[in-house]
């Protein structure tokens, strides 16, 4: 009998010592083959009799703009609404709706995850591309698009969603499964930016974050799927998974699922949830007439705008790519619900006043309060980092918190939750009532779209002839 704590944690179903492994990254053609405009789809496989390393499967593309004036490519994380994963036809992953939102505020939380500027495009930039380096001022950002290396085309990678981040253990042996298959639903052409001016104009907030022509549009193409894969010399690796199936009926293989409500939040919100492991609610904020409208750029508190520095707030060092700027696409502006707010004044010798005071908040599950006091916005800061067991996130002030990166989150399960080990709170059985209360409405904004997001531990069961069921 094989113990399957002893195992290599990637493979978590490996033997104890493996020999004669290989390995090699393939590009696999999507069947989705021409290029796709705004919400289109994208449709892939993943090969088949192999070991797959999930973690590292890569969505790779292509993107082209076309608009007036200066159209911005926004963080390429925007370009995805939803991802979903079948086998065979059934279902394991319908991917939860505004998924670019939800990886959003994972990477505000978890800053080491921002992306690497070479091939993610996290950041937005008016005066010149971090990408290739080239002066993009007064012209829309946009990158060549070839058909073979020779023709200099610049490629962008997503991961494939999460499934694909969560999935333990991250190495999968696809010969257990029927055919894997993802499909990826685009975003509107709303995610991009349409700017109204590009050029460095000193403390005005005059360049990019000034509405322009809003007829931006975007296509994808020359896209593919890098997938990483291993192969064993010998039959122990399968030998092993046959007999784990023999003693145990099936093999476990945990994920994460995430769960969506969108509201306009005007100082209470209702949802609910079914699942035997709820782990986290996430919540965020955006203006309503921001969520699907075109427009220029936000500009990020705290940092320089144009070329001087923003008084009495220290100015972030940034590269001389972007001169210490930093936006924020609309659509991933994350903005306390105040009709109010704390800002940084670009002109005065110190930071705007402000005397109009904190809405409070407080998530209510099944009639508990959590956590059991009514909480002032700011102070959700250091709840949400207590949420995801984490020193600090992308926010550099407590004004940018609440302007740009306003993400406010509850923990219900360990510190040391992960697919392996449950402690999430089981829903199974109650009244399943989630809610979101504003118990102290001073300077309450109703014009706010929330977006909540429930984190789930989910359990794919793979039994023999490839039987699959999802145990939620």
């Amino acid at each position: 009998m094989y113990n399957i704590m002893s195992y290599p944690p990637a493979l978590n179903y490996s033997l104890r010592t493996l020999s004669g492994v290989s390995s090699a990254s393939f590009r696999i053609p999507c069947q989705t083959t021409n290029a796709v405009s705004p919400n289109g789809q994208i449709r892939m496989s993943l090969p088949t009799n192999s070991i797959v390393d999930m973690r590292k499967c890569k969505f790779v593309f292509c993107v082209e703009t076309t608009g007036t004036g200066n159209v911005r490519i926004p963080e390429v994380v925007a370009m995805i609404q939803r991802y979903q994963l079948s086998a065979g036809g059934v279902p394991i992953s319908q991917g939860c709706a505004n998924a670019h939102v939800l990886k959003q505020a994972l990477k505000i939380v978890h800053p080491h995850d921002e992306g690497d500027p070479c091939d993610h495009h996290p950041e937005i930039f008016r005066y010149r591309s971090s990408v290739l380096g080239q002066d993009i001022s007064g012209v829309q950002e946009t990158y060549r698009v070839g058909t073979e290396a020779k023709d200099n085309a610049t490629f962008f990678e997503l991961s494939l969603g999460m499934f694909f981040d969560s999935c333990e253990p991250r190495m999968i042996s696809t010969d257990l499964l029927p055919q894997l298959e993802v499909e990826l639903f685009l975003n509107s052409a709303n995610v991009l930016i349409s700017a109204g001016g590009s050029q460095l104009a000193g403390v005005a907030l005059t360049g990019i974050d000034v509405d322009g022509t809003k007829d931006a549009n975007y296509t994808i193409s020359q896209y593919s799927l890098i997938a990483p894969c291993y192969a064993l010399n010998d039959d122990s690796y399968s030998a092993m998974l046959d007999a784990m199936i023999v003693a145990n009926d099936y093999l476990p293989i945990g994920f994460k699922e995430y769960y969506n409500y969108s509201d306009t939040f005007t100082g209470t919100f209702q949802g609910s949830n079914g699942s035997s492991c709820l782990n986290r609610l996430i919540g965020v904020f955006r203006n309503s007439s921001d969520v699907d409208a075109q427009g220029g750029a936000v500009y990020v508190q705290g940092y320089k705008t144009g070329t001087a520095n923003v008084s009495g707030v220290p100015c972030q060092l940034q590269s001389s790519i972007h001169h210490g700027e930093k936006y924020v696409s609309k659509a991933l502006n994350f903005q306390a619900p105040m009709t109010a707010l704390p800002t940084v004044d670009a002109v005065a010798v110190a930071p705007a006043t402000f005397s109009s005071g904190y809405p409070n908040l407080v998530w209510r599950v099944n009639s508990v309060s959590l956590p059991n006091f009514n909480v002032p916005l700011p102070q959700f800061y250091g709840l949400t980092k207590n949420a995801f067991d984490v020193d600090k996130t992308m926010a550099q002030s407590m004004v940018e918190y609440l302007n740009n990166r306003f993400v406010i989150a509850i923990n219900l399960a360990l510190p040391t939750n992960n697919v392996r080990e449950k402690s999430g709170l089981n829903m199974r059985g109650s009244s399943s009532t989630i809610r979101l209360e504003a118990p102290i409405t001073t300077n309450l904004s109703t014009n706010h779209n929330l977006q909540v997001f429930m984190e789930t531990t989910c359990e794919l069961r793979v039994s023999s002839g490839k039987q699959l069921a999802v145990i939620n």
